[in-house]
């Protein structure tokens, strides 16, 4: 919540993340470094999310599934809830798939 309302610490973010990664979107799948050039595009994804009137971003579940003895893959549904021009809220459930 603290990124979405302008106080990004890229720092805090990206030590959440792996050296390097993987990422997919409906634009295909990258591979990522997680470099200052990371913390840019964090910066500037957190400045489009505020743009588009994202307002909160919460987990509401996690279920996490073992593959092997060192990977796991967390299913993680989050509330994205945005405010609209007309001051209304409206809130959209997604679930991300995260390989660990």
């Amino acid at each position: 919540m603290q990124s979405l309302s302008g106080n990004v610490n890229p720092d805090e973010i990206t030590e959440l993340y792996a050296p390097e990664f993987i990422a997919a979107s409906p634009m295909g799948v990258m591979t990522g470094k997680n470099d200052i050039d990371f913390q840019k595009t964090l910066s500037y994804g957190y400045e489009q999310y505020r743009k588009m009137g994202t307002i909160g971003m919460h987990v509401c579940k996690i279920k996490v599934y073992p593959i092997d003895e060192y990977h796991s893959v967390a299913h993680v549904s989050w509330r994205a809830s945005y405010q609209k021009s007309d001051k209304s809220r409206v809130d959209i459930d997604f679930e991300v798939h995260y390989l660990m």
